[in-house]
């Protein structure tokens, strides 16, 4: 609990409803959400991205979130509620293999991967960030928690750029993370 409100944290890093509630906030107000009609969230944690879309922003349009880890996929339903429904789907898989292996497109793709503070190689692997690229529907958008990797991630700002998108890095939201916005074919 924090501030009256349950959180889910590791042991050095807050996942959901705490400090990044307020990072994916800041993100999502820079997000044409009003064209969106579908969102690819990586990373469940406890759901408060998609609480953030549904109630700070009154998305109701589909959305696919994608964990790895199936204690935290029953710790969201069990803690937050966060469970499948008509507009919701849960994938419980690797975000690397769900990437590279599904071939459904979205107009939104969140990428908000880490252990602590550790995004894993794969997720910064040119081979994901290509594959992910053919997942975005055109005009579409992607924004990546990079945490605190600014300088590690100048090769995903090439990809984009060479796959035809304009980039934004954002330091620093909300005090802490570093975010890059990515949107197909469109000024940002």
């Amino acid at each position: 609990m924090l501030n009256g409100r349950k959180v889910l944290d590791s042991k050095n890093a807050n996942y959901s409803f705490g400090a990044a509630q307020g990072v994916w906030n800041k993100t999502l107000n820079k997000v044409p959400l009003e064209k969106v009609k579908s969102v690819l969230v990586f990373g469940l944690g406890g759901g408060s991205v998609l609480d953030i879309l549904r109630n700070d922003f009154a998305y109701e349009g589909k959305i696919t979130a994608v964990e790895i880890d199936p204690v935290v996929v029953k710790l969201a339903a069990e803690e937050f509620g966060v469970v499948e429904t008509s507009t919701l789907k849960i994938e419980c898989m690797d975000a690397y293999n769900y990437v590279i292996n599904k071939k459904s497109k979205f107009d939104l793709i969140i990428v908000d991967i880490s252990i602590d503070y550790t995004i894993p190689e794969n997720i910064l692997s040119s081979e994901f960030w290509q594959s992910l690229v053919q997942r975005i529907k055109p005009e579409g958008t992607i924004a990546f928690n990079a945490l605190n990797y600014g300088s590690k991630i100048l090769h995903i700002k090439k990809l984009l750029v060479a796959s035809g998108f304009e980039w934004k890095v954002y330091n620093k939201v909300n005090g802490t993370n570093t975010i890059l916005i990515a949107r197909d074919a469109v000024v940002i």
